[in-house]
């Protein structure tokens, strides 16, 4: 028993004292297969900002600008002479259906606003005048006509401006230039 307790005492001395074995590589084998490709990483966190870098050289010059179009200076010129006033340059009586008839009165001015008087019903003027739409950023406008067809069931407003361009429409809300009579009959 005294040696069992003295190999196991020993035992226990030189396992814990002494110095851990030091593995020195071998010969390196042959190389293996290539695995299987690993899962990405996580991504990292993101850098410093970095210095400021010189001013560059200054760049070429560039192209000259366009000169304003011929309808942006012909609206200039209209705006000049006109003064950007408005005034009315013509009234028209309207009839719109038949139960019940709309009747009232289409306003426009030089500037291309369009307003109208609806009369409460055939026998009663109305009170009450509104804003419609605006034919067109123009401010020459010089009249308004309307053409009735087949006992006031069919009608065109048409709207002129001093240039000669020609608006029409069948309710007063959309209009359409359909030319200029001046200078489209040459």
């Amino acid at each position: 028993m005294k040696f069992i307790l003295l190999f196991a005492l020993v035992l226990f001395v030189q396992t814990g004292c002494s110095p851990k074995i030091i593995k020195i590589p071998g010969i390196q084998g042959l190389k293996g297969e290539k695995g299987d490709k690993g899962e990405r990483g996580e991504k990292g966190d993101k850098g410093d900002k970095g210095d400021k870098g010189d001013k560059g050289d200054k760049g070429k010059d560039g192209k000259d600008g366009k000169s304003a179009s011929k309808e942006t200076i012909a609206k200039l010129e209209n705006i000049l002479e006109m003064n950007n006033s408005e005034n009315i340059v013509g009234s028209e009586a309207y009839s719109f259906g038949l139960a019940p008839r709309i009747t009232g009165f289409a306003i426009l001015t030089n500037l291309g606003n369009l307003y109208k008087l609806e009369n409460k019903n055939t026998q009663t003027i109305g009170k009450l005048i509104e804003y419609v739409t605006k034919v067109d950023n123009k401010n020459d406008f010089i009249s308004l006509s309307r053409t009735a067809y087949a006992d006031d069931i069919k009608q065109y407003f048409t709207a002129v401006t001093k240039t000669g361009e020609v608006y029409i429409s069948s309710d007063l809300k959309k209009w359409e230039n359909i030319g200029n009579a001046l200078t489209d009959n040459d």
